[in-house]
């Protein structure tokens, strides 16, 4: 107890004294205790109340978590110095969870991909509006299912969003648990589930429908969102490359597109349809460009997907369709165009050629048409 440092209420403020080697240091526990409340015999407080017993047994905890922590960090062979005995005290009373994301993010700049990065960002300006402070002792079970329930009830995320979230939150807490931040990852209870994949693409007969129907000039941002996406059916690039996309990423002789992928950071070729050269000339003839502009309008992709909605319905096409089924159109029709499989995980950029198999499986109705042409091939045979 600091009978130096009296507090305006009369209490006195309570500290640990730490001693390496010749060294003392002074460090708050962030309690309080009047002088009537305090064993000065046992260094601790009075047990003859549930408060002084409450904040004798947190004082005898912290003492207990020290030892074992000093001789666990001993036993790893480290050598035990006052910076090293001062990390176990540098906990949330002055150092908040947000402060430690901050800067875990500072060290992982440079290494991890920008899109990775924007993530984070992301569900940490969530978590501030929920928590516009919070420690590491507030994240249990309990914060995570209100962070759940802000997900699905206010801001509308869907399986796949919330997923992406709470695997942000989650890895950040285990950065947590490795510094001594904290003990364990209360994910180890909560369980969330990724999202089904949905590979709704569309047939050659479908996005010629697309092509051929002619919209209304007014809507602006429906007649970009026709364009960009059938961009993409030509193309098979993400949303995040296609609004990226540059007109010094366009190369001639062989007409082709060269780019870095947002999402892996590969770089990937892609020779463009007659198809694809069309819709950049369009936007070529508008604008007056350099090789450092963006072909297309910057759309949102939730705008973009909601103006798909209208296309579809425009058009007759019964299909739930998000910007992405323009890659999975791509990889399907190129399978039914029987592209040889290496080549088509060249084109989408995979790393592992079973990431491309998938698109294999999506059109189970042409195995009923190998075995047709199998049979018809049987039927040719004459029997002896």
């Amino acid at each position: 107890m600091r009978v130096d440092k009296k507090r305006a209420d009369g209490s006195y403020p309570i500290y640990f004294f730490l001693r390496v080697g010749g060294v003392t240091v002074k460090i708050p526990t962030g309690k309080n205790v009047l002088a009537s409340e305090w064993n000065k015999k046992e260094n601790t407080a009075k047990s003859n109340s549930q408060k002084g017993m409450a904040l004798a047994t947190f004082l005898q905890k912290k003492v207990t978590d020290f030892n074992s922590y000093m001789l666990t960090e001993e036993a790893m062979g480290k050598h035990i110095t006052l910076q090293l005995a001062q990390k176990f005290f540098d906990t949330n009373d002055k150092y908040d969870f947000y402060q430690f994301w901050d800067e875990q993010i500072k060290l992982w700049e440079g290494d991890k991909k920008y899109n990775t990065l924007k993530s984070y960002l992301t569900t940490y300006r969530i978590l501030k509006t929920i928590a516009p402070k919070l420690s590491f002792g507030d994240i249990n079970y309990s914060f995570l299912e209100s962070f759940e329930h802000h997900l699905i009830t206010v801001r509308k995320n869907s399986s796949g969003g919330r997923f992406t979230k709470h695997k942000v939150l989650r890895s950040m807490i285990n950065q947590a648990i490795t510094k001594k931040y904290m003990k364990e990852n209360p994910y180890k209870d909560f369980k969330f589930k990724p999202a089904k994949g949905n590979r709704m693409y569309l047939s050659i007969d479908e996005v010629e429908k697309i092509i051929n129907h002619k919209l209304p000039s007014k809507d602006k941002n429906l007649n970009h969102s026709q364009n960009m996406f059938l961009f993409g059916c030509f193309s098979g690039i993400r949303f995040s490359d296609v609004i990226g996309l540059k007109y010094k990423n366009i190369k001639a002789n062989p007409d082709r597109i060269e780019i870095v992928m947002n999402k892996t950071s590969k770089p990937i070729t892609i020779p463009l349809l007659p198809r694809a050269k069309e819709i950049i000339a369009e936007y070529q003839n508008l604008c007056i460009h350099s090789q450092e502009k963006t072909i297309f309008p910057n759309i949102a992709n939730t705008t973009i997907n909601k103006k798909l909605k209208v296309l579809m319905k425009l058009v007759g096409i019964d299909k739930s369709i998000s910007f992405h089924s323009s890659r999975h159109t791509f990889a399907t029709t190129h399978i039914q165009a029987k592209t040889n499989v290496v080549h088509l995980q060249q084109l989408l950029g995979h790393a592992n050629l079973s990431d491309t198999m998938i698109y294999t499986k999506v059109l189970q109705e042409d195995l009923f048409t190998s075995m047709d042409n199998l049979n018809n091939m049987y039927g040719q045979q004459k029997v002896s």
